[in-house]
């Protein structure tokens, strides 16, 4: 059977690099059948970096109107860059939710040093400066100091799961 654009939900994370939102959207992948991971890490080794937020926005959106459920995997670190997907589940009628990947810099920078794709540690600081906090009701907080990634997983399945019963 076809799925309805308008059952498609998207999460849209946001949280500064090291913060777990990749982590946590792999286990999610493995708990939910149709997830689809719009990673920009993966896309911006894919092609044009100057075409990556167009290219991201473009695919979750044609993943929504598939009725899948859709994971926006970046560090949208301000509203402007949230916004873009925001409006795209807002023209579909999907729903979607914003989803903060919340660590102290101190946490972000020991994570940092364990990562096979190291961050420059003046970049997360930086970021840190720039970071703009959500400020939209449809947003659920991760705090990856508390919640291990399973446990964060089984948070966010929880919240999908119940969005789309709300339907």
């Amino acid at each position: 059977m076809a799925k309805n654009h308008e059952e498609g939900v998207l999460l849209i994370l946001t949280g500064l690099p090291a913060s777990g939102k990749t982590t946590v959207a792999k286990r999610l992948g493995e708990r939910i059948e149709d997830l689809a991971i719009i990673s920009s890490d993966d896309l911006r080794r894919q092609g044009k970096p100057s075409e990556l937020w167009d290219r991201m926005r473009a695919v979750a959106r044609e993943e929504l109107e598939r009725g899948r459920t859709v994971v926006a995997d970046a560090t949208n670190y301000t509203q402007a860059h949230r916004k873009r997907f925001i409006s795209a589940a807002e023209d579909l009628g999907c729903r979607y939710l914003l989803v903060y990947f919340e660590a102290g810099v101190k946490t972000l920078l020991e994570r940092n040093l364990l990562r096979e794709e190291k961050i420059p540690s003046a970049a997360i600081r930086r970021l840190a400066k720039l970071f703009e906090e959500p400020e939209i009701e449809s947003t659920i907080v991760i705090d990856t100091e508390e919640l291990d990634p399973e446990e964060a997983a089984q948070v966010l399945e929880d919240r999908i799961r119940s969005m789309r019963n709300e339907r």
